[in-house]
């Protein structure tokens, strides 16, 4: 197993279209930013890449993450896997449809007024909303900070078919790893 690096080591995953990936669009959903792209990897991209993930596309979400429906201008209106006549919710609605479709294995995601749990429950995947600052909020790309937007914080966190794979990625989370980066 020597040539096996990290705990994700060749695992793709999905990030929310608001977190930084470095050369990915980075839009928040909004007309202006159609053809904006990150110059570098937030923080919780960073994790997951020392452990040997990658990123591989990024997901759908309204504008500026505020909404219960998962639409936007520039990608149009995302489609619940179990019925085509319903959306995954939002604003996180993106990740959660592909995971649930078996599209993405896990998917990175944000949640400052039930953006993870409210998708995660429409699509019936897991997700994990920790703390508000047990992880930092670095998303970098930052159009228009959340604090403006929501009395509370906003938090990053996982989303995945199963509980376990929630646990196995927050202790990824939660390593050494984020003090090192």
């Amino acid at each position: 197993m020597d040539d096996v690096i990290g705990k994700l080591h060749g695992i793709p995953f999905s990030v929310k279209d608001h977190i930084s990936v470095k050369g990915a669009l980075c839009t928040h959903g909004v007309g202006s930013r159609a053809d904006y792209v990150s110059k570098e990897d937030a923080w919780i991209v960073r994790v997951l890449r020392a452990e040997g993930g990658i990123p591989f596309v990024k997901t759908n979400l309204p504008i500026l993450c505020t909404g219960y429906y998962t639409g936007c201008p520039n990608w149009g209106n995302c489609i619940n896997p179990w019925n085509k006549n319903r959306n995954p919710g939002g604003s996180s609605g993106g990740e959660a449809g592909l995971i649930c479709s078996g599209s993405s294995p896990f998917g990175l995601a944000s949640d400052s007024g039930g953006s993870l749990r409210s998708p995660a429950s429409a699509v019936g995947i897991c997700s994990f909303m920790s703390t508000p600052q047990r992880l930092p909020p670095n998303i970098l790309d930052l159009y228009l900070d959340s604090a403006t937007l929501h009395p509370i914080n906003s938090v990053l966190g996982p989303m995945a078919k199963t509980s376990d794979e929630i646990i196995y990625l927050m202790n990824i989370l939660f390593s050494e790893k984020i003090y090192e980066l």
